[in-house]
């Protein structure tokens, strides 16, 4: 039993880093392997896209995928409990410049991951 189990986590682990991956490639549209502040600016659009499922041009924190809490409510700058397009592409461009670590207007895989990391501290 704890074999199978240890073999699934395993797995999961294993399909969450092609995921992510996949995720990367397709975002790095030039295939250098750092995403440029374009890129990375085309790819929000298009996430805004697919996360406002009711098109309403908001998103609710379901639809955002991000939780309640002080986050959320530095994301939406005029408190009114959801975010406008300009709210989320401006929480992602924060991220985007703090991500940048070296200031070159591109993120590296590295850069990218290091980010991630900290931001779940």
């Amino acid at each position: 039993m704890k074999i199978a189990l240890i073999a699934a986590a395993a797995g999961l682990t294993f399909a969450s880093a092609v995921y992510a991956n996949d995720d990367w490639k397709a975002i790095d549209t030039d295939g250098n392997g750092s995403i440029s502040k374009a890129e990375h600016d085309a790819g929000v659009t298009a996430a805004w896209t697919k996360k406002d499922a009711n098109s309403d041009g908001q998103l609710s924190a379901a639809e955002a995928g991000m939780k309640p809490g002080a986050d959320w409510t530095a994301a939406d700058a005029d408190s009114n409990g959801s975010l406008s397009s300009a709210e989320f592409t401006a929480k992602k461009s924060a991220w985007f410049a703090t991500a940048d670590a070296d200031g070159n207007g591109s993120i590296s895989k590295a850069e990218h991951d290091a980010a991630k990391m900290a931001k779940k501290r």
